[in-house]
């Protein structure tokens, strides 16, 4: 069951990737257990998630990506820090892949709800939760960590 559901976060992440932010991604590896790739990541997004899964997810990436990621939500508004606008625009980033993994889920019979999503910077205080799984979507350029860690 948890696979089904990573298989739509994976789904929803290169969807909206590429129909918002206009970056094209591929899986870059396969799904993994535990962990996180790159202990450098800057940026990561927490939402809680309840319903018939219950849990958190992660969406994990570089300062640059996020940067790169808030300009392109703007209309390509050049961005050279972690404001509060610019993180908005990365935390609403988190929102619109979870919602459409809930619109996914729902197509096949599964109801989740989702929180507000919670923006961390690493030099700020960030949650303790570990993802139970990871999965890694890139480019030539980019990556974008996704994990679950769901009960």
């Amino acid at each position: 069951m948890k696979k089904q559901f990573a298989d739509m976060f994976v789904t929803a992440g290169k969807n909206i990737m590429e129909q918002v932010v206009g970056l094209s991604m591929d899986i870059k590896s396969s799904f993994s257990i535990g962990g996180l790739p790159g202990e450098n990541t800057k940026v990561s997004i927490y939402i809680g998630v309840t319903g018939e899964f219950e849990g958190h997810t992660m969406i994990h990436m570089e300062e640059a990506m996020a940067l790169r990621i808030a300009s392109n939500m703007m209309g390509g508004m050049p961005v050279a820090e972690l404001d509060e606008i610019t993180k908005s625009a990365v935390a609403e980033l988190g929102n619109m892949i979870l919602g459409n993994t809930a619109n996914l889920l729902y197509n096949k019979g599964i109801k989740i709800d989702i929180t507000p999503p919670m923006l961390y910077v690493k030099e700020e205080a960030k949650s303790e939760v570990k993802p139970d799984m990871t999965m890694i979507l890139g480019n030539d350029a980019d990556e974008l960590a996704l994990g679950l860690s769901l009960r």
